[in-house]
């Protein structure tokens, strides 16, 4: 079959990915189109990732892989490597625990050929195989937020609320990159800020775009997904200190923005209103806590068990409505300490 031939440069970051890179070089084989390069920037491997990927590169010269090396620690650094490096009119990201689908990079070409109005755009993704409850937790999170997370983009808080473009399946046309690149001040959170960067820019851009799959290896094991979560909020705290300076924002349900006379910022979402109106309700009746609670493990059980795309048993959806409740704390603290970390409030 001849494949399509491409203009798009693909950039994966990598490190210690010994264990995962030989089945992203098998889903760029049964790509349906061809990029003009694929650029592994190894970020300090103590494993044989570079090794690995090199011996793939002399055995596939067909997928003209580069493979770069970039000593300072980071994800942002790595691909900042690599678009510098970079051929390609359209530069695609994922990541090496990644399994794009075989026609991503056909449907990359495809929607930048239509849509000369947009500049980037953001991918859809599912968990690859997921057989853990916290594989299955985070695919569940990503279906049931689909919808939220779709299509273009307003305004800087519906980016930090949740609306950006994922790293693990992004792709930009080069040219937009002129004046900026992925601020490598972010440990996480990096995507999170790059679209922040795009819209301030004024380049425009879609999420979610679902054509565009990749599927993704979540983490395992209930304790590094937890983590993920606290992490990820923390660094949250970060995003709103740079781009909500002197803010008051306000997120219920609707998002509202109000200029402050001193230099600080808050950062106010649903869920801190919501456990204000639990904790009330629970002071003057304690029995409401119950009901609330129980109300809630029992929705969310029949959410996420009635929905097909999640295939999951009656008693995994149970169990997962309990983690939530977990996620959630956890999530709290994490965007608490990131508060005193960064010096503003995030609740």
């Amino acid at each position: 079959m001849n494949k399509i031939k491409t203009d798009i440069s693909v950039i994966v970051p990598s490190k210690d990915s010994s264990d995962t890179l030989q089945d992203l070089f098998e889903s760029f084989l049964h790509q349906t189109a061809l990029p003009c390069e694929i650029i592994i920037v190894d970020n300090g491997s103590t494993d044989n990732s570079y090794e690995i990927a090199n011996n793939f590169a002399k055995k596939n010269a067909e997928l003209k892989i580069v493979v770069l090396k970039e000593d300072t620690p980071g994800r942002s650094q790595a691909r900042n490597k690599g678009i510098k490096a970079s051929i390609g009119s359209i530069l695609a990201f994922t990541d090496t625990d990644c399994h794009p689908a075989d026609d991503w990079l056909e449907n990359i070409h495809f929607f930048f050929a239509k849509k000369n109005d947009l500049d980037a755009v953001g991918g859809y993704i599912r968990g690859y195989k997921p057989n853990t409850i916290a594989q299955k937790l985070k695919d569940a999170e990503r279906a049931s937020t689909y919808m939220n997370r779709h299509g273009a983009v307003d305004s800087l808080s519906e980016i930090v609320n949740n609306k950006f473009m994922d790293t693990a399946n992004m792709a930009i046309r080069k040219k937009s990159l002129s004046s900026f690149l992925f601020d490598e001040k972010f440990v996480r959170g990096e995507d999170i800020d790059f679209s922040c960067q795009l819209f301030l820019n004024k380049i425009q851009f879609e999420t979610n775009y679902k054509k565009i799959k990749v599927y993704h290896s979540d983490r395992t094991t209930m304790t590094e997904y937890l983590l993920m979560i606290f992490y990820y909020r923390f660094s949250y705290t970060q995003l709103i200190k740079k781009y909500f300076p002197k803010k008051l924002i306000i997120i219920l349900p609707y998002i509202t923005s109000i200029d402050l006379p001193f230099p600080f910022t808050a950062f106010i979402g649903k869920q801190f209103f919501l456990f204000l109106g639990v904790t009330f309700a629970a002071f003057l009746f304690p029995y409401i806590l119950f009901i609330a609670f129980s109300a809630y493990i029992i929705f969310v059980t029949f959410d996420i068990w009635r929905k097909k795309e999640f295939n999951i048993t009656f008693f995994d959806a149970f169990l997962i409505s309990f983690v939530r409740i977990i996620q959630k704390v956890l999530s709290e603290m994490g965007k608490i300490c990131g508060s005193i970390k960064n010096k503003v409030i995030c609740l």
